[in-house]
């Protein structure tokens, strides 16, 4: 989502780390904690106000799935590089430098032969005398180019897979709640919100406690999709033209197919990617009748309107009980599920304190 048009900058990246780890006999761990920083190396261009890898290293040092990966991101001088270390640095120069261009191999040996002469002095002997060979190969340069680089990429983590657990989930939450929160503060406290008030009327519906923790996970990745949403339009204080409405419309649309990438766990990119889907069919991006979808996805959809009105925005004050409780109810009669909303009516004091515990909890987590 953050990726310029047409760019393959962080699959390059780590198909040269791949090949270079192969040739330089890498271990096995080392070469998989590597790839994985590579394929995250873009993960600090959110932030505008602070260098890209300490950005990185901050999502990822407190991660259970990518802690490994961080170390990659600390600020260190290049004489302490370790030959990993250096390889992820190496495979960051060439990347920057290659365009697209007819003739791949020429111009990519011609970035080679420059860092060997020019950056001879940082990197060990044994890596500039693998990158001087990986260059020789004309098949090399050509993957680089391939349209289906990214498959390349994941062909060669084939033999890591894992098996997703709640904490993994929780974990993945967390990190792109921290992402959220370089781009877009306000949207990433919102989320923290939708996700209190989710698990709240969940309980109250009797939910089983997996499902709770899967709505609260859902809550803080229902708007993950925004980061494809320039921060000028995120932050716009006035009316939005039907152009920039259109644009926003895009996001529970990303969302739904980010989350659709993670198998065995359907009702996880629906709560989420639903939240916009009404039951009238008139909502986006689907158009999808929530009256046929499960509980989760009207839920989800009643904690989000709920806690957008309650939240004062660029654009308008945030609205008081009456007023909210108003819009629902009006929502109910066609849009909303009724039954949640009077579920939501009858425990509003609870319910909008956990939306403001939801905001606490956010603003405390990027605090760190």
């Amino acid at each position: 989502l953050m990726m310029p048009k047409n760019s393959q900058s962080p699959y390059q990246v780590a198909y040269i780390a791949y090949r270079l780890s192969k040739l330089c006999t890498l271990p096995k761990s080392k070469h998989h904690n590597l790839i994985i920083a590579c394929l995250l190396s873009q993960t600090g261009l959110l932030s505008k106000k602070k260098s890209h890898h300490s950005v990185t290293h901050h999502i990822l040092h407190s991660s259970i799935l990518f802690n490994h990966s961080a170390p990659y991101f600390k600020a260190q001088r290049p004489h302490n590089w370790e030959i990993d270390r250096q390889i992820f640095e190496l495979s960051l120069l060439i990347s920057n430098q290659l365009k697209n261009s007819l003739d791949m191999i020429t111009h990519g040996q011609g970035i080679i032969e420059n860092i060997c002469s020019t950056q001879k002095s940082i990197f060990k002997p044994t890596l500039i005398k693998a990158i001087q060979e990986l260059s020789s190969i004309e098949g090399f340069w050509f993957d680089l180019a391939y349209p289906d680089l990214p498959q390349l990429v994941l062909d060669s983590l084939e033999d890591h897979t894992l098996s997703l657990q709640m904490s993994h989930l929780n974990d993945l939450s967390i990190i792109f709640i921290h992402m959220l929160g370089y781009w877009c503060k306000e949207t990433a406290i919102h989320s923290g919100g939708v996700s209190e008030v989710a698990v709240l009327l969940s309980k109250k519906h009797k939910f089983l406690k997996r499902d709770q923790d899967l709505m609260r996970i859902s809550g803080y990745f229902h708007d993950l999709g925004k980061i494809s949403i320039s921060q000028s339009i995120l932050t716009h204080t006035g009316c939005l033209t039907k152009r920039e409405y259109n644009i926003v419309k895009s996001h529970s649309y990303y969302t739904y197919r980010i989350l659709d990438m993670l198998p065995g766990i359907p009702c996880l990119k629906e709560w989420a990617g639903y939240h916009h889907e009404r039951e009238n069919g008139n909502g986006y991006p689907f158009h999808v009748c929530t009256k046929e979808q499960d509980l989760g996805v009207q839920i989800m959809a009643v904690s989000d309107v709920f806690t957008a009105l309650r939240e004062t925005r660029y654009y308008r004050k945030g609205l008081s009980k009456e007023m909210s409780l108003s819009t629902l109810q009006m929502m109910a009669h066609s849009e909303l599920n009724q039954n949640i909303v009077t579920v939501l009516k009858s425990h509003y004091d609870e319910i909008d304190a956990a939306r403001a515990k939801g905001h606490k909890t956010v603003k405390a987590l990027l605090q760190h």
